[in-house]
């Protein structure tokens, strides 16, 4: 018991070890070296980011350039079965999509003269001719102008029509192909349509295909 000295206890606070200032100082914030390497994963990341986001907005291209194609080749074949229920012709009209359709490019349509088929009746022929024309004008983007320039369609458009001989009934085959974005190997083996366009080794084709069973009415 302390009754005329100064006594402290164990549990007294006086009696705790003090940290120096210098060892607090020295143990808050960051280092410069911890900076860097902070802004440098973070520059990593971006630049990652940056890379998905290309990739992404060229996949949603080819994706848009593939879906018109589809589109405009479904529309041919549609149009072919139409004209060939003609009853005005003892001549198959395919024949006319076959011949006029074999290897179309956007130059084509240059100096192409069709009957408007929608204000006036045309033969069956002049009929193919016009079906051609337009969607041919839709891949190649006539329905989308700013100004003279074509913005909408595909890249650089082929477009090709196979079938049976003399235009019989038989499997009808439309074709359609562009220039991708980025180079790829060209795996298209026995599609000749556009072949020698898209690259020195068609490393930038791109084809679609669409085939369906059209029987001549007077077969």
């Amino acid at each position: 018991m302390c009754r005329y000295t100064l006594c402290l206890t164990p549990e007294d606070p006086r009696l705790a070890t003090s940290t120096p200032a210098t060892a607090l100082h020295s143990s808050s914030g960051f280092s410069l070296v911890e900076v860097l390497v902070a802004v440098f994963v973070f520059a990593i990341g971006m630049l990652g980011m940056g890379a998905l986001q290309l990739v992404s907005k060229q996949a949603g291209a080819e994706a848009s350039q593939r879906t018109i194609a589809a589109a405009a080749a479904f529309e041919l074949l549609e149009r072919m079965r139409l004209n060939s229920h003609s009853l005005i012709s003892a001549t198959s009209p395919l024949a006319t999509y076959l011949t006029a359709g074999a290897d179309l490019t956007a130059s084509s349509l240059t100096g192409w003269t069709v009957t408007n088929c929608t204000t006036i009746n045309c033969t069956t022929s002049e009929l193919a001719n016009f079906d051609l024309h337009r969607v041919l004008g839709v891949l190649n983007g006539s329905p989308e102008m700013r100004g003279t320039t074509s913005v909408g369609g595909v890249v650089d458009p082929t477009l090709c029509v196979t079938g049976p001989a003399n235009g019989e009934s038989g499997e009808y085959r439309v074709t359609v192909a562009w220039r991708g974005k980025a180079a790829m190997t060209d795996a298209h083996d026995g599609n000749s349509c556009g072949q020698g366009r898209y690259g020195t080794n068609d490393e930038f084709r791109r084809i679609l295909v669409l085939s369906t069973y059209i029987a001549h009415s007077h077969d």
